[in-house]
């Protein structure tokens, strides 16, 4: 069980570049509750609007505890990320960043099938990769 969820957290974290980077929000819908679709779609579309598109990795995604009761479960996860910003009329990239999150998932069984519901920021550290060594 705990395994599927994970896939899911995984699997929605790999949906978010594609999306960051192409604006193809649906990657998201089959992980994510409607609710979190439309705040995923709303947020990169604003970033798209100032023509800003999200290169990112995720390079490491361990999860640190998770609690299943019946078909509820939270996650707490840690993430490290690099990530800049393509500015499509500038020709140009911002600077890299490295960002570690810790993250809380909570998700609910549907059909056999977790789907992630509420996603929260517990912290978030970032650099430059120049600075970052």
């Amino acid at each position: 069980m705990k395994g599927s969820i994970e896939k899911s957290v995984r699997l929605y974290n790999e949906a978010i570049i594609i999306a960051g980077k192409t604006g193809k929000t649906d990657a998201v819908k089959p992980f994510v509750s409607d609710k979190i679709a439309t705040k995923t779609h709303l947020w990169i579309m604003a970033w798209h609007d100032d023509n800003l598109f999200m290169d990112a990795k995720l390079l490491k995604l361990d999860l640190k505890k998770t609690i299943v009761y019946r078909n509820r479960s939270r996650v707490i996860t840690n993430e490290k990320w690099s990530y800049q910003y393509d500015h499509a009329t500038k020709k140009g990239y911002y600077p890299k960043k490295w960002i570690e999150y810790q993250m809380e998932y909570s998700l609910f069984l549907h059909h056999g099938k977790w789907i992630i519901d509420d996603i929260k920021v517990l912290s978030e550290k970032s650099r430059s990769v120049d600075n970052a060594k």
